[in-house]
């Protein structure tokens, strides 16, 4: 159960240049990375894993109404293929208007459910994936509620390491996973 917590905005936030893009190299790289770490973690925090970049001033995360500033269209899209560069983001569609936002990569996540199913000694078992991500043993576990196509993409990396394998069904619910040592 998540609970409601104020966000802590970085101090860059707040400052007008923030939102526009520095001409000078160096300076727009430092930038466009400060916006991929802000943009992940705000994603984090808010459970955020797809954004919608053809109406992004709706949200506080490119919009600061407190100083009236937005990110420009061109840094938002210079951000975004960044966060796709880095292996963060994944276009969802052909006009590249919707992100898929991934604060954690799908081997990141991979890791941390091999890790808690080695944890847990619970190696060499079948588990559904709605075990994996809504069940009473995973509560309180990072990927708890883990939407289940990065869930998936998790388990596809473990699968190609040699470290689980996928059993598809009829339904998602009838989808699982078998887990193995290496």
């Amino acid at each position: 159960e998540r609970q409601a917590t104020a966000y802590a905005y970085p101090w860059f936030y707040h400052l007008p240049p923030f939102y526009t893009l520095q001409p000078v190299l160096s300076t727009r790289t430092k930038q466009v990375g400060m916006w991929v770490e802000f943009i992940l973690d705000f994603g984090r925090v808010h459970r955020i894993t797809e954004l919608d970049i053809s109406n992004p001033y709706t949200s506080p995360l490119f919009y600061n109404a407190s100083i009236n500033r937005k990110l420009s269209a061109e840094a938002l899209t210079v951000v975004c293929n960044e966060l796709v560069t880095r292996g963060n983001g994944e276009w969802q569609n052909k006009q590249n208007t919707k992100l898929a936002l991934f604060w954690k990569t799908p081997a990141q996540w991979g890791q941390l459910i091999y890790k808690w199913v080695n944890d847990n000694m619970m190696l060499n078992q079948v588990m559904t994936l709605y075990e994996i991500k809504e069940g009473d043993d995973s509560r309180g576990e990072e990927f708890h509620g883990l939407a289940e196509d990065m869930l998936l993409k998790a388990l596809q990396v473990l699968e190609r390491e040699g470290k689980a394998q996928v059993f598809s069904g009829q339904q998602s619910s009838e989808s699982g996973v078998k887990f193995f040592s290496k």
